[in-house]
């Protein structure tokens, strides 16, 4: 059977000791002042986010490199590496390629002319 009865809860109430209530609202207080007051030291911050810190800068580290590699390798190359003589004897060399002597002294400049 139900019973209607109303349940006292008054003992359950924290205000009804007031001197108890407050030295209990004061402790919490002064314990969250003060382990707040000992996060706030410059040691302590510069420990608490090295971790998070590193960790994005190695994310930051990773976005160009993961961008570099879904690049084609004729896209990393830029035009000023292209038109290097180094570059420009060996891609002939490696297609077989035999440029006129017109060209190979246009590749390798005029005062390669001379010797």
């Amino acid at each position: 059977m139900m019973k209607d009865d109303k349940v006292d809860l008054s003992s359950l109430d924290p205000t009804v000791d007031e001197q108890r209530w407050d030295r209990l609202v004061g402790s919490i207080a002064h314990r969250a002042w003060s382990a707040n007051k000992r996060r706030l030291t410059v040691p302590l911050q510069l420990v608490t986010w090295a971790r998070p810190a590193l960790a994005v800068a190695a994310c930051l580290a990773l976005v160009p490199w993961g961008a570099s590699l879904l690049q084609d390798d004729e896209s990393q190359q830029t035009v000023a590496s292209q038109q290097d003589p180094a570059y420009v004897l060996a891609r002939w060399a490696a297609e077989g390629e035999q440029p006129p002597p017109s060209e190979i002294l246009q590749v390798l400049g005029d005062s390669h002319a001379d010797r």
